[in-house]
C-alpha cells in the first residue's frame, strides 16, 4: 500500500504549505479546513515529542495512510522543542532528505 499523507508538526504553518509546493495531503492543515483540528494536533505533538509509545506511534501513521513526516529547523531550535533524534528512534522511520534547514523522513516497514 502506498501511504500518501504527509505528517508536519502542529509548530509551524508547514501543514498549509506542503500541499501547494508539492500537491499531496497532510495530517494537520489549518484550523478551519482540518476536522478534529485540536485534538490532531495533541496527537501529532505527542508523537514528534516521542511522548507517544513505538508501537502506539506506529498504529497511528499506519491508520492514518502517513507516508513521510517533516521537521524543519524552526520547529527544532526557534519555536519549538522536537528534537529529530526523537523520530530517529522510530524504528519505522529512515531519514530521506537533509539539509540546512528541513529534515523528510519516510514510513519503511521495520
Amino acid at each position: 500500500m502506498i501511504r500518501t499523507i504527509i505528517l508536519t508538526s502542529p509548530m509551524l504553518p508547514l501543514g498549509v504549505i506542503v500541499p501547494v509546493i508539492i500537491d499531496r495531503r497532510v495530517y494537520l492543515g489549518r484550523p478551519l479546513s482540518t476536522p478534529d483540528y485540536d485534538s490532531k494536533t495533541v496527537i501529532v505533538d505527542q508523537f514528534y515529542a516521542g511522548i507517544m509509545p513505538i508501537k502506539q506511534a506506529k498504529q497511528f501513521i499506519i491508520e492514518n495512510n502517513i507516508g513521510y513526516v517533516i521537521l524543519s529547523l524552526l520547529e527544532t531550535y526557534r519555536f519549538g522543542n522536537y528534537k529529530a533524534g526523537t523520530l530517529e528512534a522510530y524504528p519505522f522511520l529512515k531519514r530521506i532528505y537533509k539539509n540546512n534547514a528541513v529534515k523528510i523522513f519516510m514510513v519503511v516497514d521495520d
